[in-house]
């Protein structure tokens, strides 16, 4: 796809000149690489004022340092105990910043990011050193998921930038690297799940599902689609493999250790507003339900949330089944490179935001996890079958630029509402126009439009 076809599409679909859009399409990547500048310029000056010691210490990888020095001392049977985690965070944090009573930033992640940071703790590597490691390793998992994509569903020509630019220097993706979260890492899970499933390699989609694991709340709703699927192999493979890790684990943090972090989420999934933990910053259901009954009525925000996500389940349930029966399985003769492939594709999609609006947990870098369904969108909505693509393409640009923005206002009203519910808002109304285009398909098979190849089970 050259420039000019690019241009007619974008054109076509915006319903502009192609010349006109020729002169609009630098600004899809120009914008998006402004606006990560003025990010990025703001983070470096604060840490320019505060010195890189502190700014690592301030970042959630503090977390992680305080898990993996609890190993390197030798008390990884106590990994999931607070008082053991608030005497080593003190540590790590000293001189530069002192733990404030009520402030700690548990760790609380499955045990083996702070196992891989041990062995580099234990070489005495200053926490810059090693931090800039972690955020190298994300980079690479960041590229790899977008790279997985772009395999399962080409996007070629110069609107491969239009695409990219703008996933890359999403405000979510920036702020994991700040903060050296692992959220790259879950995305590749999840696309490297959704490629190999999508052409039948189940025995390796399970190890691929260890990454997801690094969020245990998001591995309900992905579990469920395999489920549906009928991916017991998949499965299978998962469970083996982590249960191999697990008996790995065991011989440095004890054999109690799964009961350990259990009781400690637990713990911890009911503090409330402890600067580690603050449901009211959550860009999901919960967050929703925080933000609008947490004030008035807060016996009411878990039901609320229960509810909301009960219902998100369910549409991901109908979506699957209405694409189940144009052939979601595809390459049910053997494995195939398909190129599209909506009946599977959309409900995966789908999938992907559900994971986020139910998660229990789910901090603003989460949304990070985004850009697995982005893709699969802007893939059909980029391709010439959908005829309501500038609607699509509007809701990404509106979601991409809706967090930049409500992302400063928060700061100047001090209030996590503004942006959490229209971001809540903006991925339901995502979801349910998914489910609304899967139905569709169907009905459209149903009376025989079958020229289309995307109402056919691929092409």
């Amino acid at each position: 796809m050259d420039v000019q076809q690019a241009s007619g599409i974008v054109g076509h679909r915006a319903g502009v000149g192609s010349k006109a859009a020729r002169m609009v399409m630098p600004l899809g990547w120009a914008l998006p690489l402004a606006l990560a500048l003025v990010y990025i310029l703001g983070w470096w000056s604060a840490a320019n004022d505060m010195g890189l010691e502190t700014v690592v210490r301030r970042a959630d990888f503090v977390s992680t340092l305080t898990g993996a020095n609890i190993i390197v001392e030798g008390n990884g049977g106590r990994l999931y105990t607070l008082d053991t985690q608030r005497s080593a965070q003190q540590r790590v944090l000293a001189p530069f910043i002192k733990l404030d009573p009520g402030r700690l930033l548990p760790y609380n992640h499955l045990p083996f990011e702070a196992l891989v940071v041990a062995p580099f703790v234990a070489l005495g590597l200053p926490y810059p050193a090693i931090f800039g490691l972690w955020s190298l390793l994300m980079l690479l998992a960041l590229i790899l998921a977008l790279r997985v994509m772009q395999s399962a569903l080409p996007v070629k020509g110069s609107i491969l930038p239009l695409l990219v630019v703008p996933l890359v220097t999403y405000q979510p993706v920036l702020r994991s690297f700040i903060l050296g979260q692992n959220s790259p890492l879950v995305l590749l899970g999840l696309c490297l799940t959704f490629a190999l499933t999508r052409k039948r390699l189940d025995l390796w989609a399970g190890p691929a599902l260890l990454l997801v694991a690094l969020k245990p709340q998001i591995l309900p709703v992905v579990g469920l689609m395999l489920l549906l699927q009928g991916r017991w192999r998949a499965l299978a493979s998962f469970a083996g493999s982590l249960a191999a890790l697990c008996l790995t684990a065991m011989l440095v943090l004890g054999v109690q250790w799964p009961l350990q972090y259990a009781q400690l989420l637990i713990g911890v999934a009911g503090w409330q507003d402890t600067g580690a933990i603050d449901p009211a910053i959550m860009h999901n259901w919960r967050g929703f339900a925080t933000n609008l009954l947490g004030g008035t009525a807060p016996g009411l925000v878990m039901p609320l949330f229960g509810l909301l996500s009960l219902l998100s389940v369910g549409l991901l349930v109908a979506a699957w089944l209405k694409g189940r029966k144009l052939g979601a399985t595809p390459g049910e003769d053997g494995p195939l490179p398909l190129r599209s492939c909506p009946a599977f594709d959309l409900p995966q999609a789908l999938a992907g935001i559900v994971a986020v609006l139910t998660s229990l947990h789910l901090n603003p870098h989460d949304l990070t996890l985004l850009l697995f369904p982005a893709w699969i969108v802007a893939f059909y909505a980029l391709s010439e079958a959908w005829s309501n693509a500038r609607t699509w393409l509007l809701m990404l640009w509106g979601g991409y630029a809706l967090i930049h923005v409500t992302f400063y206002l928060e700061i100047i009203f001090d209030n996590p509402a503004v942006s959490v519910v229209p971001s809540t808002l903006l991925m339901s109304a995502a979801a349910w126009l998914i489910y609304v285009r899967v139905r569709r398909k169907r009905s459209d098979m149903s009376r025989g439009r079958v020229n289309d190849p995307l109402h056919a089970g691929y092409s």
